[in-house]
């Protein structure tokens, strides 16, 4: 029954960190002037629009995977330049900001009450992992969409045919093991520093 109520609490973490941060980049897409991701309903709080099945399973059994991509036309930003930078470190700013309240309200709850402090555990490193995730220089995600801002649009175009693999090497990645060995020491790094702050600001 506990791994049935952990598997339930980071299955709850997981919706939230990805609807909050998927809503919240579809929103400054919005702001910087493409419409796309709210036509295909990225502003919605509906989790059928953003949950990938097999990133939420991954989430669920590895700790760490992805949500569905969202659809965004970087030739309606008002600048293109540094609309592209803009939002593609929005994600990874949420993502960060929600783990920095998360780590705040589980240093305050403490043991006491062992679900919310669990909630607010796997909130924190699951929204750790997703901002790093979006960071990968791998199409669609938003580090290619950095990326894309320094290159011409026919590189953009034959680089972002990669996303056609994503999926594949994702999954060799994570069933290799591959994944994790890069990604848990960055994890913990950005996660000891988040909590530093964490602690400083509630002492």
């Amino acid at each position: 029954m506990d791994i049935i109520i952990e598997n339930l609490i980071v299955g709850i973490a997981v919706m939230f960190v990805i609807i909050a941060c998927r809503v919240f980049q579809a929103n400054v897409a919005l702001a910087l002037g493409d419409n796309t991701p709210k036509l295909n309903g990225a502003t919605s709080l509906n989790p059928v629009n953003h949950i990938d099945i097999v990133g939420f399973i991954c989430f669920i059994i590895f700790k760490f995977g992805w949500a569905k991509p969202i659809e965004v036309n970087v030739s309606n930003f008002k600048n293109r330049f540094w609309g592209k930078i803009i939002y593609s470190l929005s994600n990874a700013f949420m993502c960060f900001l929600i783990a920095l309240i998360s780590a705040i309200i589980y240093i305050l709850v403490g043991s006491d009450n062992k679900m919310l402090f669990l909630l607010f555990r796997d909130i924190f490193s699951i929204s750790i992992v997703f901002g790093i995730i979006g960071l990968i220089p791998l199409p669609p995600f938003d580090g290619a969409i950095f990326i894309s801002a320094f290159l011409s649009r026919e590189v953009e175009y034959e680089y972002f045919k990669l996303s056609n693999y994503t999926t594949l090497i994702l999954l060799a990645l994570i069933l290799t093991r591959t994944f994790g060995t890069f990604l848990s020491p960055i994890a913990s790094t950005v996660g000891q520093f988040i909590i530093k702050i964490a602690y400083m600001l509630v002492m």
